[in-house]
């Protein structure tokens, strides 16, 4: 987007939806593309939104979801799918203090799952993290987080599509900062991260599976340089560089790599409501290790958020991402995922969200990939500032090249019935 939309839409952003730092799995380069507050689904609703406990600009916003969900496939296999149901409970509190130009929040949260009938399957999961971003000067924006997660990784998901023993636990402690400047014209925007990622080994009836080589630390920084063209349209150049290492190799075999991207592309905002970006460019990954093949191809990263009218809101993200993979003798997975999601706000009080999803996994020396598709509806009716209900149902398919591993491909349904309290 352009300097002005850029630094326009911060400034929304640092006024009143602090939602765009608000923990879940937000990077800091999501606080600089914050949407306008004013749109479906990030509407204020004074008669309905938590009020929360206020001091001296402090505020404290706490909430506790319970309910059931029915899963037609619990292991996500393509064998012999397993249903159950599982009772849920989770608990959140915001901590926010909001000035005009700065902005600080502190997000706690942690839930639990335990199933009625395939106990081993029960988990839980913790995450906090901090955040703080605001203005500097007329032209300046800056944003920061650390985050640190606790979760077990369910069957089926990208990290943990092993299809048997506990749930998969991985601990994260996540560091990002930023910043971004106008010239006037010229705009520069530059990311710098660092991950940690832990796993346990993997539990099951014929002893542990040690997932120790999983573990690893990841940097990475972004440069993103932006020339507006006029006032709707920028051209853009990105530069990323990253760095795996794995902190528990066995001995004589490294699977540390580098990654180097360069791309070019646009923002294009058709109107005040409609904003997109594209940028294609190259990515290489090499590895340290020779037994390790280099790989190289397209990198792409794509959005459009589009309001076409005040109560309909649609976001469309496309991106890629290089993911390690629970087999020791498979160097990397390249993820490229497409998604589309809509709120619609069918009443004040009731919105409802749509979601549809594609990936593809390509298991780098394999010759092999998998594709996923999953879809989402649901919504959450409050029925006045302290109580809502919710329901969700979620279609979920997997299937893979006849190289991958056997007995991996599944499908899978799922519907929840929620209850929400907050204060």
């Amino acid at each position: 987007m352009s300097g002005v939309t850029r630094h326009r839409n911060f400034a929304n952003a640092a006024a009143g939806v602090i939602a765009a730092i608000s923990g879940k799995a937000a990077a800091a380069q999501d606080i600089f593309i914050a949407s306008p507050p004013d749109v479906a689904g990030k509407r204020p609703q004074p008669a309905y939104d938590a009020k929360g406990f206020d001091f001296h600009g402090v505020k404290l916003l706490r909430r506790i979801d319970s309910g059931v969900r029915l899963d037609s496939n619990v292991l996500s296999s393509g064998v012999d799918a397993q249903s159950d149901g599982v009772a849920f409970l989770s608990a959140n509190a915001d901590i926010r203090y909001v000035r005009p130009r700065h902005a600080v929040q502190l997000s706690l949260s942690a839930d639990a799952n335990r199933y009625f009938d395939i106990t081993q399957q029960n988990r839980n999961n913790y995450a906090a993290s901090l955040s703080a971003l605001g203005l500097i000067g007329p032209s300046t924006t800056y944003a920061a987080r650390a985050a640190f997660r606790d979760q077990e990784a369910a069957r089926g998901t990208v990290e943990n599509d092993l299809g048997f023993g506990a749930p998969l636990e991985r601990k994260t402690a996540d560091f990002a900062v930023g910043f971004s400047h106008d010239f006037g014209g010229f705009g520069l925007r530059n990311e710098a991260t660092f991950s940690k990622v832990d796993y346990s080994d993997i539990e099951t009836a014929q002893g542990d599976i040690d997932q120790d080589f999983r573990d690893r630390n990841t940097v990475s920084n972004s440069t993103t340089a932006s020339i507006d063209a006029s006032e709707r349209l920028s051209f853009l150049v990105n530069g990323t560089i990253s760095k795996n290492d794995f902190t528990n190799e066995e001995a004589g075999v490294s699977r540390d790599s580098q990654s180097v991207s360069a791309g070019a592309g646009f923002a294009y905002n058709l109107t005040e409501l409609i904003s997109s970006s594209v940028i294609v460019g190259y990515r290489k990954t090499t590895f340290d290790d020779d037994s390790f093949s280099d790989f190289d191809g397209v990198s792409i990263a794509a959005s459009v958020d589009w309001h076409p009218t005040p109560l309909i809101s649609v976001s469309i993200n496309s991106g890629q991402e290089i993911l390690t993979s629970a087999f020791s003798q498979v160097d990397a997975i390249t993820v490229t995922r497409s998604s589309a999601t809509v709120d619609y706000e069918l009443l004040r009080n009731f919105i409802v969200t749509g979601m549809m999803s594609y990936a593809r996994e390509n298991f780098e020396n394999l010759n092999a990939t998998a594709e996923r598709y999953e879809a989402q509806i649901g919504g959450d009716y409050k029925l006045n500032r302290h109580l809502a209900l919710g329901v969700r149902a979620s279609y979920a398919d997997r299937s893979l090249s006849p190289t991958a591993a056997p007995g991996q491909n599944f499908e899978r349904y799922t519907l929840a019935f929620k209850l929400s309290v907050m204060a």
